[in-house]
C-alpha cells in the first residue's frame, strides 16, 4: 500500500477577500433593536435603529420605516420619508461607520445600492480627521421616477482621516416635503467595478451585527433558583455569543423575582466576551430567583 506524501505549501490567508462587501446588513434583514414597520421618527442624535445603521434628521421631519419591498430582488429594505419645510442645512440620512476604515484609506472604492424614489439620488461619504468633519458628495445620480434602479459611485478614500461612513439620504438641496426613497442591497467594495450584491446567510449577517450589539432573546436569563438568605448577594455571569468590538454598555430589565426586589441587577463587570451582575436578596426563601433581559451595546 502506498500513500501520497505530497505536502501542500503554506499559503498565507488573505484577510480581505476580493469584492468583499464592507457594509454589514446591507439588505436590512437584521433589526435586533426593534420593529420599525410602523415608522420611526428620526432625531438629530444619530441613533442606531436597524443593525449597524445610524439614522439622523435635522431641519425636517424624517421617518424611517422597515419594509418588505416589491419589484426588487430583496427581502427587506429601508424607507426614508420627509415631511414639512426644510431648514437651511437640514438633512435626512442613514449611515454606517466602518470599523476598519483605515484599510480603505488611499484606495479607490465603489458604493452601489438599489434605489427607488420620487427624488434624484445623491451619495455622500462622511469622514472625520484632518482638522475637521467633511462630507464628500457625488453628482446627482439616478432619477426620481419611482422605479428601482442601481446607483453606483466610484470614490478614492482620502488620507488623514480617522473615521469613514457611507451616508444614504439627502441634504437640504435635495430634500423636500413629501420626498421618499427606498434603499436595499447596499455594497461597498475595493476597486472600480460594482459587482453583484450577494446576500450573506442570515446567521452570518446576525453574527456580524452582534459584534456591535447583542441581546438575549426569547427566555429571560435567570439566576440561582435555589435557597437565598436576606442581605446576601447572588451573582450571575454569561458569555456573549460573539466577541464585541469594545467593552459594551450593559442594560438590564428585571422580570419575575422571588426573594429579590423588583429592581434591575447591578453590574459587577463586563468585558468584550462576557458580563457579570448581581442582586441582593431581600427575603429568605427556599426557592429564590431573578429573571431579566439584557442588551450589550458596543457600537462605534
Amino acid at each position: 500500500m502506498s500513500y501520497d506524501q505530497t505536502i501542500t505549501p503554506f499559503r498565507k490567508v488573505i484577510p480581505y477577500e476580493p469584492h468583499m462587501n464592507w457594509i454589514i446588513n446591507g439588505d436590512f434583514r437584521v433589526s435586533q433593536r426593534g420593529v420599525y414597520t410602523g415608522g420611526q421618527t428620526l432625531t438629530t442624535s444619530n441613533i442606531y435603529y436597524l443593525d449597524r445603521w445610524k439614522g439622523s434628521a435635522t431641519g425636517i421631519t424624517g421617518t424611517l420605516t422597515h419594509i418588505t419591498p416589491s419589484g426588487v430582488d430583496a427581502s427587506k429594505a429601508m424607507r426614508l420619508s420627509a415631511a414639512g419645510s426644510v431648514e437651511s442645512g437640514g438633512w435626512l440620512t442613514m449611515f454606517q461607520p466602518i470599523e476598519e476604515y483605515y484599510v480603505l484609506v488611499g484606495k479607490e472604492i465603489t458604493l452601489s445600492y438599489m434605489y427607488k424614489s420620487n427624488k434624484d439620488a445623491r451619495i455622500r461619504f462622511y469622514s472625520t480627521g484632518g482638522g475637521g468633519q467633511d462630507y464628500y458628495s457625488s453628482p446627482q445620480t439616478g432619477t426620481g421616477n419611482e422605479t428601482w434602479q442601481q446607483i453606483v459611485w466610484h470614490y478614492t478614500v482620502p488620507t488623514g482621516i480617522n473615521s469613514f461612513s457611507p451616508c444614504l439620504g439627502w441634504n437640504n438641496t435635495d430634500i423636500a416635503d413629501g420626498t421618499y426613497c427606498e434603499i436595499t442591497n447596499v455594497k461597498l467594495e475595493i476597486g472600480y467595478q460594482a459587482t453583484p450584491y450577494i446576500p450573506r446567510m442570515l446567521g452570518q449577517e446576525l453574527v456580524l451585527c452582534q459584534r456591535y450589539y447583542e441581546k438575549n432573546t426569547g427566555a429571560y436569563s435567570s439566576c440561582w433558583n435555589a435557597p437565598v438568605t436576606t442581605g446576601n448577594n447572588y451573582r450571575y455571569a454569561e458569555s456573549f455569543k460573539v466577541e464585541k468590538y469594545q467593552t459594551p454598555t450593559m442594560t438590564y430589565i428585571i422580570g419575575a423575582v422571588s426573594g429579590y426586589p423588583a429592581t434591575n441587577p447591578m453590574v459587577i463587570s463586563a468585558s468584550t466576551s462576557a458580563f457579570c451582575c448581581y442582586m441582593t436578596s431581600n427575603l429568605t426563601v427556599v426557592t429564590g430567583y431573578f429573571f431579566f433581559n439584557w442588551t450589550a451595546e458596543a457600537e462605534l
